[in-house]
């Protein structure tokens, strides 16, 4: 059990880290005086977002299951 709930914290930083660096750093705005009016939610983060769950959510799984 410990081991499956270290797993999903670290899961559930790397999805939420994904997402910031997808959302604000890779599309940020060409100029900070210019006011960003799209969303942090678009269709890349959303496929990267969930390609990174794809990926992840066997390894957390895993961590559940007995040894």
């Amino acid at each position: 059990m410990r081991r499956g709930l270290a797993r999903l914290a670290v899961g559930s930083t790397a999805l939420w880290l994904v997402f910031w660096t997808c959302a604000y750093v890779i599309g940020a705005p060409v100029s900070e005086n210019t006011p960003s009016h799209s969303p942090a939610l678009t269709l890349t983060t959303g496929l990267v977002l969930i390609g990174v769950a794809i990926l992840g959510l066997p390894w957390v799984v895993s961590g559940f299951q007995p040894n």
